[in-house]
C-alpha cells in the first residue's frame, strides 16, 4: 500500500502518515475484495487516497486528520438571488414613500373635487377637463382614503398619525436607517477630498476613512428593513397608490383647474388649496425633493440588490489603483448626487452627518415576515409576542367599567 501511494503521489511528493494509515486500514478491511492482487489493489488504493485527500480539503473526515476548514455559504445564492433583500419589495416601499411625501397633494386634489362637485369652481361642463374631474370624484370609492393611506404609512414607514392593528409594530426604524444610508454615502464622498483630511488635521481631529464597506453595511441594513415590509399585499397597495398619485397629479395640472385658481402649475394649485382651505403652507420643494431622491436611492438599491450582502473582495465604489467595483462610476455618481440633494433640503449638517455615518452593530432582522404579526416576533428578534389572554382580560375590565392600574397593565401586557 505504501509503495502504491508513493507512485500515486508522484516522485518527490510526500504522503501524510494519517493518509497512509487510513488507506491501509481500508485495504485491510476490503481484503476479501482484492485478495492481495496488486492490479485490483492499485485502483482501490487510488480511489481511497483520492477520497481521503478530498476529505482533508473539505475540513477532515472526523478521524483527527485534515485541516478544519469550513466554507460558509454566502447570503446570495449562485444565481444572484439575495436571501435578505427582495428587489420588488424595495420598489413597493419606495412607491409608498413617494405617496407619503405627496400626501398633501392627494388632500388638495380631494378638496378640489369637493369644490367642483359643489359647483364652486368656474369650470364649464362643456370643458373636457370637467369630465376628468367628474370621473375621478365618482371613482374615489375605488381609491384609498386618507385614513387607509395613513395606516399604510405608519405600518410600512413608521409615519405618525395612522391607525394599525394592535399586534402590528410600525416600522419606526425606517427614517433612521435611511438617514444612515444618506450620511454614509455623503461622508464617503466628502472624505475623498484631500482638503477634508488637512482640515481635520488642523483642528486636531483624528483621521477618518469611511470605507465603502461602511456604506455597503448601511445600505444592507436599510434594504433588509424595507424588504421585510414589502411582502404580500403591500405590493398591491403600492400599485394602487401609484395609480392614484398619477391620476391626482394629472387633475391638478389640468389647465381649467389652474385657471380657476389663478395659478400656473399643479404645485401652485396644491399651495393655493392648502393655504385657503387648510390654513397651512406646504413646503413643496422639500417634499418633492425627498420623494424624487429617495426613490432614486431605493431604485439603485433594488437594481443592485445582490451587492449589499456580499463580500467578493471587490470595492463597492470605483477606487483609484483597483480594478473592478460592484457599482459602476455612473451609478456611484447618481447615488451620491441623490444623497447630496437629500441632505440639502433636510439640512443635515456635519455634526449629524458624523453621528449617522458611524457604523453601528447590525441588528437581527428576519428576511421573511412573522405570520403572527410583527408584534409576535420571538424574543430573539427584540420584541415579545402579545399575550392574547392578557388582552382578553383587559377587554373585560374596560367593558365592566374598571380602569386598570399601571401595574395591572404591565402584568397583562408584558413588553409594553
Amino acid at each position: 500500500t505504501l509503495r502504491m501511494l508513493g507512485d500515486i503521489a508522484g516522485k518527490g511528493k510526500s504522503v501524510f502518515l494519517q493518509s497512509f494509515a487510513r488507506v491501509a486500514r481500508r485495504m485491510a478491511e476490503r481484503y476479501a475484495d482484492h485478495k492481495g492482487d496488486e492490479t485490483v489493489m492499485g485502483a482501490m488504493v487510488a480511489s481511497a487516497y483520492a477520497t481521503d485527500v478530498a476529505d482533508m480539503a473539505a475540513g477532515g473526515n472526523g478521524g483527527g486528520g485534515g485541516i478544519a476548514n469550513v466554507e460558509i455559504p454566502p447570503l446570495n445564492d449562485p444565481q444572484g438571488y439575495n436571501d435578505e433583500i427582495e428587489p420588488d419589495n424595495v420598489r413597493a416601499v419606495s412607491t409608498i414613500y413617494v405617496a407619503y411625501q405627496l400626501e398633501f397633494g392627494l388632500k388638495a386634489a380631494a378638496r378640489v373635487l369637493d369644490l367642483f362637485v359643489a359647483g364652486l369652481l368656474p369650470i364649464s361642463a362643456s370643458d373636457g377637463s370637467a369630465r376628468e374631474l367628474d370621473n375621478l370624484y365618482w371613482d374615489q370609492d375605488d381609491l384609498l382614503d386618507e385614513a387607509s393611506r395613513r395606516s399604510v404609512y405608519s405600518r410600512v414607514l413608521g409615519a405618525p398619525g395612522g391607525e394599525i392593528a394592535f399586534d402590528i409594530q410600525p416600522n419606526t426604524e425606517f427614517n433612521t436607517l435611511l438617514m444612515r444610508v444618506v450620511s454614509a454615502v455623503s461622508e464617503y464622498e466628502r472624505e475623498q477630498s484631500a482638503l477634508v483630511h488637512f482640515d481635520n488635521a488642523s483642528r486636531g481631529l483624528r483621521f477618518q476613512a469611511t470605507s465603502g464597506e461602511f456604506v455597503r453595511k448601511a445600505v444592507r441594513d436599510f434594504a433588509a428593513n424595507v424588504s421585510l415590509r414589502g411582502w404580500a399585499g403591500t405590493a398591491f397597495t403600492a400599485e394602487r397608490m401609484a395609480r392614484q398619485v398619477r391620476r391626482v397629479m394629472k387633475v391638478l395640472n389640468l389647465p381649467s383647474v389652474r385657471n380657476a385658481l389663478g395659478v400656473t402649475t399643479g404645485w401652485q394649485v396644491i399651495e393655493r388649496i392648502s393655504q385657503r382651505e387648510f390654513g397651512i403652507t406646504v413646503n413643496t420643494v422639500l417634499h418633492r425633493t425627498l420623494a424624487v431622491e429617495t426613490q432614486t436611492i431605493m431604485r439603485i438599491i433594488a437594481d443592485h440588490h445582490t451587492v449589499w450582502s456580499q463580500n467578493a473582495g471587490r470595492p463597492l465604489f470605483p477606487e483609484p489603483g483597483r480594478t473592478g467595483s460592484d457599482l459602476s462610476a455612473d451609478v456611484t455618481r447618481e447615488l451620491m448626487v441623490a444623497c447630496q440633494h437629500f441632505r440639502a433640503v433636510t439640512g443635515v449638517g456635519d455634526a449629524l452627518l458624523d453621528e449617522y455615518s458611524a457604523p453601528v452593530e447590525t441588528q437581527p432582522m428576519p428576511s421573511l415576515p412573522d405570520m403572527s404579526g410583527f408584534g409576535g416576533m420571538p424574543t430573539g428578534g427584540g420584541m415579545q409576542g402579545i399575550d392574547m389572554g392578557g388582552v382578553a382580560q383587559l377587554r373585560e375590565m374596560v367593558s365592566s367599567g374598571q380602569t386598570p392600574s399601571l401595574e395591572q397593565l404591565r402584568a397583562m401586557l408584558p413588553g409594553f
